[in-house]
């Protein structure tokens, strides 16, 4: 490395094995459009990540469950909304729900009641989505709702 007092130039010179490679000069002197460069350039990259935060808003595969028959045969993690009854208690926070194709398993945790009193004769809506785990399908519920009759 040289660097010229006169001129303000530092020269770094590789530490390789071939004596071919370049040289990289780097001029130290107070460069007066620095502030505009760094402002073009912080507005340039921000203009090119733009891109990036796009996303497709159009219409695609509707991957919502709505009976309880598919919910029983979906894959993990594939969103539910179930409108039917529950009709019994498991226990553990575990109910029965019943809509018009069949059975199935739901998860209800004792904090999403908040004051919901539910017979086996309301009609709920329960929205969540499918845990598949080793005991079985089970139905993991994030909202309950009364449907007005």
């Amino acid at each position: 490395m040289w660097r010229s007092i006169y001129d303000q130039t530092l020269i770094l010179i590789p530490s390789g094995l071939y004596s071919h490679q370049p040289r990289i000069a780097i001029n130290l002197k107070g460069d007066q459009d620095m502030p505009k460069k760094l402002t073009g350039s912080i507005i340039l990259s921000c203009v090119l990540t733009l891109p990036a935060f796009a996303a497709y808003n159009g219409p695609g595969v509707s991957s919502h469950v709505k009976t309880a028959a598919d919910a029983s045969e979906a894959k993990d993690d594939t969103p539910v909304e179930l409108t039917g009854h529950l009709v019994k208690s498991l226990g553990d926070e575990k109910y029965l729900f019943r809509d018009t194709s069949g059975d199935v398993e739901v998860e209800i945790d004792d904090a999403l009641w908040r004051d919901i009193e539910v017979s086996s004769d309301t009609t709920v809506t329960l929205k969540g989505e499918v845990d598949d785990e080793w005991q079985g399908i089970e139905i993991e519920i994030d909202s309950i709702a009364l449907v007005s009759e």
